[in-house]
């Protein structure tokens, strides 16, 4: 799922102010992709996202 649709999802729930608009990539998962949503200098929520068959044993 697109970071963005995230964001405004949560801006539309009222769970995410709406200045809150930075984004930072942060490494070190191995198969997830992990977005910090920043609050000035300091990240205030954090976005983890999996591959849907991450998982899933056959």
């Amino acid at each position: 799922m697109d970071v963005q649709l995230i964001l405004k999802e949560l801006q539309e729930a009222g769970i995410l102010e709406g200045h809150m608009q930075e984004l930072k990539s942060l490494t070190g998962g191995t198969s997830s992709e992990v977005t910090a949503i920043m609050d000035g200098i300091r990240p205030r929520y954090v976005i983890k996202q999996n591959d849907p068959v991450v998982g899933v044993s056959s």
